[in-house]
Formats: C-alpha cells, structure tokens, sequence
C-alpha cells in the first residue's frame, strides 16, 4: 500500500494526514481559523513547504522532497476545503410520556372551558333578547292563606 496525502474535515475542524510529507504527521487546524487562510506552497532550494498563510503569519504545515508530492498534498487540502460539509442534524428529541399526558389534559380543559363560556354567551344573550325579565309570579309571605294546600309552582310561580 503506497502512502498518500489525505484530508478531511471532521466537525468544526480540519485535519490532513501527511504521508507523503519528509516527516509523516498529522495535521489539526479549526475551521474559524481557516476563513480567511491561504494553502501555498514554497520551494526553497531541493525542499517544498506547505504552508498555511493567515493574515501576516505563516504557518508550515509540511515539507516534502519533491514538488509533486508538495502539489498533491495542496490538491487534496483543496479538495477538502471545497467538498461540502456534510451537517449531522440531530434527531428530534423524544417527548416524555408525561409532557404528552400534560399537554393532551390541558387541550381538553381548553376545549371544555371554551364550550362553557360559549353556552353562558348563549344564555346571557337568551336573557338579553328576554330583556332580562324571567316571569316569576312570587306571593308576598303575608298574602299566603294559612292552612291552605298549594303546590309549588303556585307558590313560587312559574
């Protein structure tokens, strides 16, 4: 198995296996700090550096012996770089058995307190179209005859 330049992003962070480089490494860099970054590559006499450049810092990230090998890690660094980022959504979070049982109760006295303030609106406006007159035929006490049987509805009125 030949050794190969590899990188990817994992998370919030990016990380290149370096096995092609003069000394093999591993690479870790978080992506805040690679929003306004540049990849280079700089040859100085028979050695090829990768570099990192973030505003006026430089940063090398590798050496290599030979410029093919310098300009495939660039590639593969490139390559990760423009690959979209695959977003793990989370899953939804599961509501208790409990939360459900609250949620459906208070549904339900929801409902049944709306439907009792709409029959009062409906006796209220009964009254109202009655003029609030209920027709009660009471009897002073002192006019009742004693001794004198009489049902309720001739007492109270009806």
């Amino acid at each position: 198995m030949s050794a190969k330049t590899t990188a990817k992003i994992i998370g919030d962070a990016m990380v290149i296996n370096l096995q092609t480089a003069t000394n093999k490494s591993v690479w870790r860099c978080s992506m805040d700090q690679l929003n306004h970054a540049v990849f280079a590559i700089k040859s100085k006499n028979k050695t090829h550096n990768l570099f990192l450049k973030v505003s006026d810092k430089e940063e090398e990230v590798a050496s290599f012996d030979n410029k093919e090998d310098a300009e495939k890690a660039l590639d593969v660094v490139t390559k990760a770089l423009l690959s979209p980022i695959v977003v793990k959504s989370e899953s939804p979070k599961k509501t208790s058995w409990f939360k459900r049982f609250f949620y459906l109760l208070l549904l339900i006295l929801l409902v049944y307190f709306s439907l009792k303030i709409i029959n009062g609106v409906k006796y209220t406006n009964a009254l109202v179209k009655n003029k609030g007159a209920v027709q009660q035929n009471h009897v002073a006490p002192n006019d009742l005859p004693k001794g004198v049987p009489m049902t309720a509805d001739e007492m109270f009125g009806s």
